[in-house]
């Protein structure tokens, strides 16, 4: 009982003031595959090491569920009014079939139909949405519950955002929902250029980035009401790109040797987590800190902020030098 006690006092502590929580809290074995938050609270999906399935929902330290077929991979998961949804796909031949279930009861699953890369999901008016590539390489969306099919066999019609594949390929990075509805990061590959494009309602009409020739660029954004941020990678630099228009602004955040970033945005403040050489950078408000040090490597971290509370958190997988991944969760702001 004491235990208990010490432990529920110790994420008291954690979860509270960010200027105070100096420590990371440990989320047990596993790799993080995905981070989202609401009303007030934490929500990552873990490498499930159980026989039950691959993936495991935890809220806060608490595990939810474990979810998904064992072969199934790329797992993201979004919350809405306190309840999770969390979405999964299974290789098939030439992709995905992708389902999502509400995180109490991954049972209860629905299939989003087939794509030929992994859903992204985001939290907006209606309900939680997925967008992915669908069969020609266009990005479609589609909703996470149960909708009337036209038949018995029928899956229900998802909602194209593009319309010019295969001549170009669009790859989803990232979704959220921004002041007049969903938007998507969209990474457009044809055979002479690559761009990165935020797309839907709303969003800016010039890209991001276009380079010359097929190329994968590691990104991630966030948006809300006052705009859209966007963290990517160019030349071993960490750059954002930040626009309330037609246009972006862009600064390099940080220059050497980064990679991996996300970004998440609470009442017009951006948060931005990346790697940088095994370690674990945050930047609150554009001021870069570590946050992921010491022995072992630190990697892959994932930001995510309560839209409420203005709560954020990044969690990342700590490896050390001879064990296995574990979690890592700290409340940055």
């Amino acid at each position: 009982m004491r235990r208990a006690i010490v432990i529920a006092g110790a994420l008291a502590f954690a979860f509270a003031d960010p200027a105070r929580a100096a420590t990371p809290v440990d989320l047990g074995p596993g790799r993080v595959n995905a981070l989202a938050a609401g009303e007030g609270r934490p929500y990552a999906v873990l490498d499930g090491n159980s026989a039950l399935g691959p993936f495991t929902l935890l809220r806060g330290t608490a595990r939810v569920a474990t979810f998904a077929d064992r072969s199934a991979e790329f797992p993201d998961v979004e919350v809405l009014d306190g309840v999770p949804t969390v979405t999964w796909g299974v290789p098939i031949s030439g992709g995905e079939a992708l389902f999502a279930a509400p995180g109490e009861d991954p049972r209860a699953s629905v299939e989003l139909g087939f794509g030929t890369g992994p859903a992204r999901l985001a939290a907006g008016q209606g309900g939680v949405f997925a967008t992915f590539p669908d069969r020609e390489g266009d990005v479609v969306v589609a909703p996470t519950r149960p909708q009337r099919a036209r038949g018995a066999y029928d899956l229900p019609a998802p909602r194209a955002l593009t319309a010019n594949a295969p001549e170009s390929r669009h790859r989803p990075l990232d979704a959220a929902t921004g002041a007049q509805g969903l938007l998507v990061l969209d990474l457009v590959q044809t055979r002479r250029s690559t761009e990165l494009r935020v797309i839907g309602t709303g969003a800016p009409s010039r890209p991001v980035l276009t380079v010359r020739g097929r190329r994968d660029i590691e990104a991630a954004f966030a948006a809300d009401s006052r705009g859209v941020t966007v963290a990517y990678v160019s030349s071993g630099q960490i750059k954002l790109a930040r626009s309330s228009g037609a246009a972006w602004a862009r600064r390099v955040l940080r220059s050497a040797a980064a990679r991996s970033p996300t970004v998440a945005r609470a009442r017009g403040g951006d948060t931005v987590a990346f790697e940088q050489r095994g370690e674990i950078m945050v930047s609150v408000r554009d001021r870069v800190r570590v946050v992921g040090a010491g022995r072992g490597t630190d990697r892959a971290p994932h930001a995510a902020a309560d839209p409420e509370t203005g709560r954020t958190w990044v969690a990342w997988t700590h490896r050390a030098p001879r064990g296995r991944g574990e979690g890592r969760l700290l409340r940055v702001r």
